[in-house]
């Protein structure tokens, strides 16, 4: 089971993906997470890196990307055999994907945006795409129930990544 918000941010991508992949300052912006660390802090965020998270009524966890584009997105994957959370994070400049901003569950395989959809494009604004996907036996037995949870924290980290990003945007 997949849960995938998107939303419209008025802000460049660049910036959005400073935010976005400066995973640790994530706690400044949204009350879903309340701790991360990084480890090799002094090597660049790409493929491998590694980080420890908090968040409110989850155990910690260790979270390894798993895929980079730098200045477009990056997955990164959690948990144990049987149980794996997979987070996707994306931002596109406006034009580059169809925009929307609500929640939305996506089971049976639905596919996140990618394709031009036609517009011309906007640089000074982006659509972020947030996802969460569980995998494995268990994962996928436990993610119904854990759906208002979930939610709850995607939707939080996208209105957060939205507030924080246009607040730089906004700044001489």
């Amino acid at each position: 089971m997949e849960f995938q918000i998107g939303i419209d941010i008025d802000a460049p991508a660049a910036v959005v993906w400073s935010v976005m992949s400066d995973v640790e300052r994530w706690p400044e912006w949204t009350s879903s997470v309340r701790h991360v660390r990084r480890w090799q802090r002094e090597r660049p965020f790409a493929v491998g890196s590694r980080a420890l998270v908090r968040q409110p009524g989850l155990p910690p966890a260790i979270w390894t990307v798993t895929s980079l584009t730098p200045g477009r997105e990056f997955i990164w994957k959690a948990g144990l055999p049987g149980w794996w959370s997979v987070g996707g994070h994306r931002v596109d400049p406006i034009g580059d994907v169809p925009a929307s901003d609500s929640v939305s569950s996506l089971a049976n395989g639905g596919q996140t945006g990618g394709a031009n959809s036609g517009q011309e494009l906007d640089t000074r604004r982006s659509h972020a795409v947030l996802t969460l996907a569980f995998e494995g036996l268990f994962g996928r037995a436990f993610a119904p129930r854990l759906r208002g949870l979930v939610e709850d924290y995607v939707t939080r980290e996208a209105h957060g990544l939205k507030r924080q990003s246009e607040a730089l945007a906004r700044r001489p």
